[in-house]
């Protein structure tokens, strides 16, 4: 929540010169932010095609962020050690139902960093 302990970032995660922040007020990154906006002007201007989803609340924020994502056309891919939940089981259903419905990819971060760096992703 903005204002709380709970929203500083790690300084491993600390935003560099280049990063964009945008800061997500409800369940979804999509809703009321400018996250389409940014989207569609990465790469020069081709726009992104997929996104990688991390946080908390794998059965909340990721399933609201991944059904936007999703009605975009975006590939959905979720970091499995990058978002977290209440409980293991609400994790572990969230994971679930985000692949069921909406085809996302779930990796491991480490899985994620290697295919970026091999340009596979």
């Amino acid at each position: 929540m903005k204002g709380t302990i709970g929203q500083q970032i790690n300084d491993e995660l600390k935003p560099q010169k280049n990063d964009t922040v945008i800061t997500k007020r409800t369940y979804s990154a999509f809703d009321r932010t400018n996250l389409d906006r940014y989207l569609a002007r990465v790469y020069d201007g081709k726009g992104a095609d997929s996104i990688i989803i991390t946080g908390v609340h794998t059965d909340i924020c990721g399933k609201h962020t991944s059904y936007d994502a999703f009605t975009r056309g975006l590939k959905i891919i979720i970091a499995e050690d990058g978002v977290q939940a209440f409980s293991e089981a609400d994790h572990i259903s969230g994971l679930e139902y985000i692949k069921k419905i909406y085809g996302a990819d779930i990796k491991k971060i480490d899985k994620i960093i290697e295919l970026l760096v091999a340009n596979k992703l």
